[in-house]
């Protein structure tokens, strides 16, 4: 069974995030401080091309069954874990007819 979508998944991303800040932060508190060939490697970390994969895998299904209407969504990231579980259903969609 293949995946409805893959997309990026948002904890990977915070953490990715997280490491530019990082090194941005560390070539801060370098400058001045650290020879220029260290201050030059940091630098040179900063411009590495820094990727973030489609690890998410989302599947979705809506429509009626047995008269009712439903959502229901998850997900699921193969790198780091991370999941969401999201279901809806109403159980009369023939009420709320106008």
């Amino acid at each position: 069974m293949s995946a409805d979508n893959w997309t990026k998944c948002p904890n990977c991303k915070a953490k990715f995030q997280k490491e530019v800040r990082d090194i941005e932060q560390k070539l801060d508190d370098s400058y001045g401080k650290v020879s220029r060939e260290e201050y030059q490697a940091i630098v040179d970390e900063i411009k590495k091309p820094r990727n973030l994969e489609d690890t998410l895998r989302e599947d979705y299904e809506q429509g009626i069954w047995d008269g009712k209407y439903f959502v229901d969504f998850s997900c699921n990231c193969q790198t780091c874990g991370w999941s969401y579980h999201f279901k809806y259903e109403d159980k009369n969609p023939l009420e709320n007819k106008q």
